[in-house]
């Protein structure tokens, strides 16, 4: 076991109380947060969610705003890991930039976390033998922990990668994976998206920037950027108490009648049909 692993994975086990809110952002490394017991809400930049008993969710470096009000007692496990602990996961290493790359960019698109709730029995399962080892008095097994948490972090990535737009194409270069996080990065900042300004960064003709896009990702470039706009843009209208302007402005869109016109172009409804189609569905499944 590589001596410096306190350094890349350490376990908390945290309480909030009453009406109380814990601060979790501007931090310099990955948390994984798994709730033991509690109710109330995470407040993310973009969105506001639930939580309850069993949830599993992303704290992500560099986030702004992210902290928890706790609706009743809360307690929590909070697995804090930098990116040196994923490279020593038992995966082929080529899979390692990509763990790394979901998981910077969750909580854009918070809709993970009720999916998880929904299908992740074994996420729940596994994040309670974690907190079985850690509550041990005796030193944990290090090795079996490890695996324990690697494991999590997989089915994170299953979840968060089946919200993403497409899958990079099998041998894509790497050129082709850093646009991609670049787009990711700069998603709600439409003038670093335009082909001029991201031939210039990636070094890459206007002209071919288009096709070599495509041939690495099997996406034409402009419908990347647009789908995975439009699901982060669902993820506002289901999990989000913002305006419909507010959506608008944040995406970088003219007007909300410009998205309207998009997103009825795309998903067949207003934006305001679907986010009350979503909340009556959320009543239903909560009844």
């Amino acid at each position: 076991m590589n001596e410096n692993y306190k350094d890349c994975l350490q376990f908390e086990v945290q309480a909030v109380a009453e009406g109380g809110r814990m601060c979790l952002h501007k931090q310099m490394t990955f948390a994984l947060v798994y709730i033991i017991e509690g109710r109330g809400s995470h407040q993310l930049e973009q969105a506001s969610l639930s939580f309850e008993p069993g949830d599993l969710f992303m704290v992500t470096p560099g986030e702004e705003v992210h902290y928890l009000r706790a609706a009743t007692p809360t307690r929590f496990l909070k697995i804090r890991f930098t990116c040196l602990f994923v490279s020593r996961g038992k995966s082929p290493e080529s899979a390692m930039p990509e763990l790394v790359h979901i998981l910077y960019y969750a909580n854009q698109n918070p809709c993970y976390i009720t999916h998880l709730r929904e299908n992740g029995i074994l996420g729940r399962q596994l994040a309670e033998y974690v907190l079985k080892e850690v509550e041990l008095p005796k030193a944990a097994n290090r090795d079996y922990t490890e695996q324990l948490v690697y494991l999590i972090l997989l089915l994170l990535q299953k979840e968060i990668k089946s919200l993403l737009p497409g899958d990079i194409a099998l041998g894509a270069e790497q050129r082709a994976v850093n646009m991609l996080h670049y787009i990711h990065l700069n998603i709600f900042d439409p003038k670093k998206l335009t082909i001029r300004e991201m031939s210039k960064k990636f070094f890459i003709s206007p002209a071919y920037l288009g096709k070599y896009f495509k041939s690495n990702t099997n996406k034409n470039l402009h419908e990347y950027i647009l789908f995975y706009k439009l699901r982060l843009i669902e993820s506002r209208l289901k999990d989000s108490d913002m305006r419909i302007s507010e959506i608008a402005d944040e995406f970088g869109f003219s007007d909300k009648s410009y998205l309207n016109k998009l997103f009825v172009k795309y998903k067949g409804i207003s934006p305001l049909q679907y986010r009350n189609n979503a909340k009556a569905l959320q009543v239903v499944a909560r009844a």
